[in-house]
């Protein structure tokens, strides 16, 4: 459950307590942004004392009270434990301090304080966010093989793991390349550039540049962002109109060993040799890059910082900043047009407004209906009746106010010279009021517009004029080259980016925008935070050293920095522009995404035509003369599927993790009704405006079946159902592109446009659920291993040294006692074989990988969430995927040995599973057992009410954590 004490403690302003000696104790609380002050004069009596409140004594100030002293007072915001402990519960604090810091003190309790710990924490925490997004990567690459289930699996990418970059031309490296040419043909764009730059006189050669002449080989399919189109160069080093240079093979052996030694730099245990040598872990080392790697990434972030640099100078000199001069009155003071011209350059690329402490958006909201009403209206109108507005500038304007007036009120803030610090005032009121109602807060924040409106003094009224005029009237250009001259000092470079940065931002380009967000912002948190436990050290006379392995994290606060940049343009890559590919284009494989398009959807296969030999057509080529793709006629079925699959970021993040030949046939009616219900879980009441919110659901039925009819919502969800569990690729080849002069054609267009989108709405929701819960387990097998080795008990054939050692050494306290004596049950109870057959699993998603064919033969299946629905499909993969002969046998055997026994209960609680079709609780109980040396651990991870507490719990697990 979360904890409320501490996070109204946090609300309020405290940060942390840390502790610098034995009877020493700071408590610090949030300065700027995420850095930490200490509080002076909290001398703690903790002779008497260990609970202590953070207590309101002013209107802005705070300070650590006794909880004896005022323990009902309101002024007394949440409360803190002084309760500090030599070790932790998996007993990690000392060989942690020992890998991480080069001055351990060589005893049994390590470092006096408890900074140190906090630190490593958190560096644990960057190497398990980095375990997820690598692994989920590395099996992205290998599933689009589009390898059939039946077919080798090979880990390919693996393949690349500890090539050395200085031996990329050698000959014995060329089956490299053609590996990549086979399988990653269509997806590399390789044109005859690289094909004759590449070709060799060896028949393997000859054999891969037919296929790729041929249009044969397996292709990658659409993926968007996940690979860059070429290495992209700074626009000022090529002509506007060049081409951009073809990607190498060389580039992509890099690239491809980069995404292999990221996986295995947080999969494998960090002192471990490969070829005889050191491993070195990327992740930690980036410093230690081959140089042909750092200028790979160099150029991708040089590339794309110059795109942004030139971006923000087209997109606001010629609007943005004309405006600002008008408002600001400085059209005849050139110094005063540079510093405006830099803030605003901070403030959009840079993004100085971070970690403020308050709303902008909150102040803007307040001041928004006085001066821009029609835009406030606008807002919560329907989107239908935003389009019968005549002035179509509507959105635009409201986009650039929303820019401009937030800009206006962060100045306000930031040229303020009043001695009382107007921010810090507002920022302490705001913490004020966490045991108090919204209406308080809201009031605070009423007082700051009329803060701003008044040090604004009539501009906010310029703006307003100036708006009003750009919707008719084009703003004169200003000259662009003095600005370039202006912020020449001021422009972010490559060379000021951290090597670590322009590592992340490379992985980034293999990712969607939700999991980029998920990746920088978590690192963003744990280096700001690791910024300021040394800042505080420092402060308290505390010595941080790292050794050599952790060197990155001395840089933290500049490498917290760039990844802030990072950020803001990480997400602005370009779209996949395969499917525009001209359909006569000797250089593509014809067809190849919209092939994956049409499987997706999936086939009415006596619609295919027949051979000579009585065969059906090839998938390739049925959709080829559906879609006419190699004859210039109209192309609307075409182009409708380019638009509405293809392009969507949906359909891109599905075919990366299931192979669209199958993947319709998880769209089984069990789970399409269990998505279709969960749309609209979280819809709230109404909006601001007092007008209803549509759902879902709603929305989607009046699309889809033309507002004929609009039934119960359970009704609604089985009409939906049927309709998502039928569709067929054939639906839509009748559709017209051109329809403004046809309405009943437009009608149907539309209807089209809203079933392709819920259907990949539900397809997406499916695989990122299971990715999601997939990620949880990947995060605690890296732990497992990283703690194993810590412990020195780690090994491969025993998964559950680990816990049999918390267990001999009676870890935790009495407490625990009905937990440990679990784990020794559980222990004899799972085989080390089937863990293994376990993790690897997870590792490899084959979870996720083959829950179309689980599906499919499991229509009945019974689950209550994604947790469950995971671990049904975990445990009948491993009951399908067994060694089938073998385990028949031994299920069959009469007389087995005491170890067969054992083998043949854990092997009939799969059957057992397959059976019911859900999953067994206490067979993922054995099967977590190696997790079991941590209690919190095991039970978040075996519990399903435990799993994600912000789901609602179920009745029939609401007594399930007193089994565990």
């Amino acid at each position: 459950m979360k904890d409320n004490h501490k996070s109204q403690v946090k609300a309020a302003g405290m940060k942390a307590g840390l502790k610098l000696g034995d009877k020493e104790r700071i408590v610090t609380a949030f300065d700027k942004g995420n850095t930490a002050a200490i509080i002076p004069g909290n001398n703690l009596d903790l002779e008497t004392n260990d609970y202590f409140y953070w207590q309101k004594t002013g209107e802005t100030s705070y300070q650590i009270t006794p909880k004896k002293l005022k323990s009902k007072d309101d002024s007394n915001i949440g409360v803190w434990h002084d309760k500090f402990q030599d070790t932790d519960y998996a007993h990690l604090k000392v060989p942690l301090e020992k890998r991480i810091f080069s001055d351990c003190p060589n005893d049994a309790k390590g470092f006096q304080d408890n900074i140190h710990i906090q630190i490593a924490y958190h560096i644990i925490d960057v190497l398990k966010i980095f375990a997820v997004h690598a692994n989920d990567l590395v099996c992205t690459f290998n599933n689009l093989r589009r390898l059939d289930e039946d077919k080798d699996t090979k880990d390919f990418v693996g393949c690349f793991y500890g090539i050395e970059p200085e031996k990329y031309d050698c000959k014995n490296f060329k089956k490299y390349a053609n590996m990549v040419r086979d399988y990653y043909h269509a997806y590399f764009d390789l044109n005859k550039g690289i094909q004759e730059s590449t070709k060799t006189d060896n028949d393997e050669s000859r054999h891969s540049h037919n296929i790729s002449k041929k249009g044969e080989s397996k292709p990658l399919g659409s993926v968007g962002t996940m690979w860059p189109n070429g290495p992209e160069q700074a626009p000022n080093t090529v002509a506007k109109n060049e081409p951009k240079q073809n990607i190498k093979d060389q580039d992509l052996l890099i690239i491809l060993s980069v995404l292999s030694n990221t996986r295995q730099s947080v999969s494998h245990g960090e002192d471990e040799e490969v070829k005889g040598k050191p491993r070195i872990n990327y992740i930690l080392n980036p410093d230690k890059f081959d140089e042909a790697i750092k200028e790979r990434m160099k150029i991708l972030c040089t590339g794309r910082i110059d795109q942004l640099n030139d971006s923000f100078i087209e997109n606001n000199a010629k609007n943005n900043l004309p405006i600002l001069f008008d408002v600001y009155n400085v059209n005849e003071d050139e110094d005063a047009r540079k510093t405006i011209t830099c803030e605003f350059y901070d403030y959009v690329v840079k993004k100085t407004d971070k970690n403020l402490g308050f709303s902008i958006k909150q102040i803007r909201e307040i001041l928004m209906p006085k001066y821009f009403p029609a835009l406030v209206e606008y807002k919560y109108e329907t989107k239908s009746e935003q389009k019968k507005k005549e002035d179509p500038g509507y959105l635009t304007c409201r986009q650039k106010v929303y820019l401009l007036l937030d800009f206006m009120i962060y100045k306000v803030y930031k040229d303020d010279k009043d001695d009382k610090n107007r921010q810090e005032e507002l920022v302490n009121k705001l913490r004020g009021t966490v045991k108090k109602n919204d209406n308080e807060k809201q009031a605070i924040y009423t007082k700051a517009a009329d803060f701003c409106n008044e040090q604004l003094n009539g501009k906010i009224e310029q703006l307003q004029a100036k708006l009003n005029n750009i919707r008719t009237n084009q703003v004169d250009s200003c000259v662009t080259e003095t600005m370039k001259k202006w912020l020449a000092p001021y422009l972010v470079n490559a060379d000021s980016i951290h090597i670590f940065a322009q590592y992340v931002y490379f992985l980034t380009r293999f990712l969607d925008g939700k999991e980029i967000n998920d990746l920088i912002t978590t690192l963003i948190s744990k280096f700001e935070n690791i910024a300021s436990f040394m800042c505080v050290a420092c402060k308290s006379g505390i010595a941080v050293n790292f050794n050599d392995t952790y060197k990155l994290f001395e840089q933290s606060e500049k490498i917290a920095q760039n990844l802030r940049l990072i950020n803001s343009f990480s997400r602005m890559n370009m779209q996949n522009k395969s499917a525009k590919i001209p359909p006569g284009s000797p250089d593509a494989i014809k067809g190849v995404e919209y092939v994956d398009a049409a499987r997706l959807l999936d086939f009415d296969d006596s619609k295919r035509a027949k051979d000579k030999d009585d065969k059906d057509e090839t998938d390739e080529a049925y959709v080829t003369r559906e879609l006419k793709l190699d004859q210039k006629v109209d192309h609307s079925a075409r182009n409708f599927i380019a638009n509405n699959v293809i392009n969507s970021r949906r359909f891109q993040y599905v075919v990366r993790h299931v192979n669209p030949k199958t993947a319709k046939d998880m769209m089984i009616k069990p789970v399409v009704k269990f998505v279709l219900n969960k749309l609209d879980e979280n819809l709230p009441g109404s909006n601001d405006k007092g007008k209803n919110c549509q759902g879902v659901i709603d929305k989607y039925c009046e699309r889809i079946y033309k507002g004929e009819n609009k039934p119960a919502k359970n009704k609604q969800i089985d009409e939906l159902c049927n309709t998502l569990t039928g569709i067929k690729f054939e639906d839509f080849l009748s559709v017209k592109q051109e329809v403004d002069k046809d309405p009943s054609a437009k009608k149907e267009k539309e209807r089209l446009k809203g079933l392709i989108s819920l259907y990949l709405l539900v397809m997406y929701t499916i695989v990122k659920n299971l990715v999601y819960v997939n990620a949880r387990y990947v995060m605690a097998i890296y732990r497992r291993e990283q703690d194993a080795e810590l412990h020195e008990v780690f090994d491969k054939n025993e998964p559950c040294s680990l816990t049999q050692k918390a267990i001999d050494e009676h870890w935790g306290n009495s407490k625990k006692k009905r937990h440990w004596d679990n784990m020794r049950n559980n222990i004899v109870q799972l085989p080390d074989t089937v863990f293994k057959f376990y993790r690897n699993a997870i590792c490899h998603l084959n979870v996720v990988q083959y829950a179309p064919s689980l599906l499919k033969n499991n229509s009945g299946i019974k689950f209550s969430s994604w947790f469950s629905l995971y671990h049904f499909l975990c445990q009948a993969y491993l009951w399908v995927h067994r060694r089938q002969q073998r385990i028949d046998e031994l299920l069959n055997k009469e007389t087995p040995t005491s170890e067969e026994k054992i083998k043949q209960d854990i092997w009939n609680m799969f059957k057992k599973t397959a059976e019911e079709k859900r999953y067994g609780k206490n067979l993922l109980k054995i099967l977590n057992t190696p997790f079991g040396y941590n209690h919190g651990r095991y039970n978040a991870l075996s519990v399903e009410k435990l799993f994600d507490r912000n789901q609602k719990e179920s009745n029939a697990d609401k007594n399930e954590s007193a089994q565990s």
